[in-house]
């Protein structure tokens, strides 16, 4: 056994506990946690990004604590603790440090997240997850193909036997044609997110039925141009909060303009640190980059620096 599955042991058996005292004092227990996060912070970046959580949960009318209880009473306990270490530790502590003692000629930013060829057969997917398994990276985003996947359940079981590593899935506009035992098979991986893009019908269908099995999503929104007035208005949050999962994404459309795009960033972050709504909005290649950033470098980088260097092309 390794230092790092014992950490992760005594991170699994924590976590665990405050998970299951969060259903009697919600409040209470988060703040423990946070204070469990900041006693074994490692380094400048984690210790003002746990102190940062501290005085926002010290704001007893903030919409995250509904955001927050609404995540733990409709979602299952196993998959929010899987998945979030695999995220937190996995591939943003360990996994990071690992990259940056291997980065080719100090080559920065390091990319913490892996796209997954859709067209791959299994045995490919498995040979890459491999790969940058062994490099340091745990997190893989994967989309469906057009045509599907078929009757089977192969991708899934996949996922499963890298359980140490997360997977955020899009199955695409049209793409949500999962059969019952496929979507069976694929609420049994708790390192497993959807990304549902809002507007399409096949989607919200889905939605519905990944809420019956207490499993929650990332609703992704494109935006355009002409959208940015309305973006982050109460009303389309609220309309977008109607699917029943309180992540929210936001992606540019192609054609929208780097002054858009840097206009939208900045309306996203300051509605984050204003807590103006009880869910957690994504700009999702910004915020992307901005972990990329910090991971690549946490001597140098502070939570406060990543609020700057947004990374708008």
């Amino acid at each position: 056994m390794t230092k790092s599955d014992v950490t992760r042991g005594l991170i699994d058996f924590a976590v665990s506990q405050c998970l299951k005292n969060m259903k009697n004092d919600s409040r209470r227990s988060l703040r423990r946690l946070n204070d469990l996060g900041l006693q074994a912070a490692k380094g400048r970046f984690q210790s003002e990004l746990f102190s940062l959580f501290q005085r926002m949960l010290n704001n007893d009318n903030s919409p995250y604590y509904e955001m927050l209880d609404k995540i733990l009473f409709t979602t299952d306990t196993a998959f929010l603790k899987d998945f979030g270490i695999n995220l937190g530790y996995n591939a943003w502590t360990l996994g990071a440090a690992q990259l940056r003692r291997s980065a080719e000629n100090n080559r920065l930013p390091l990319s913490w997240l892996t796209e997954l060829k859709p067209a791959a057969s299994i045995d490919a997917l498995s040979s890459q997850i491999s790969r940058e398994r062994e490099n340091g990276r745990f997190a893989f985003l994967a989309s469906l193909p057009e045509e599907g996947i078929g009757s089977g359940t192969g991708l899934f079981t996949l996922f499963r036997r890298f359980h140490d590593c997360d997977f955020l899935l899009n199955p695409g506009w049209t793409g949500c044609s999962l059969s019952s035992g496929q979507l069976e098979e694929a609420v049994r991986c708790t390192n497993l997110l959807f990304l549902l893009p809002f507007g399409s019908i096949e989607c919200r269908r889905l939605a519905e039925r990944l809420l019956a099995f207490k499993r929650t999503f990332i609703v992704t929104y494109t935006y355009e141009e002409k959208d940015f007035d309305e973006l982050l208005s109460p009303e389309h949050i609220e309309e977008l909060l109607s699917w029943g999962s309180p992540l929210l994404s936001f992606l540019p459309s192609p054609a929208c303009s780097a002054q858009t795009r840097k206009a939208v960033d900045e309306a996203i972050l300051d509605a984050r640190m204003q807590q103006k709504f009880p869910a957690l909005l994504i700009h999702w290649q910004e915020d992307i980059d901005r972990i990329s950033n910090i991971l690549s470098s946490p001597a140098q980088h502070t939570f406060a620096d990543s609020l700057k260097t947004a990374s708008v092309k």
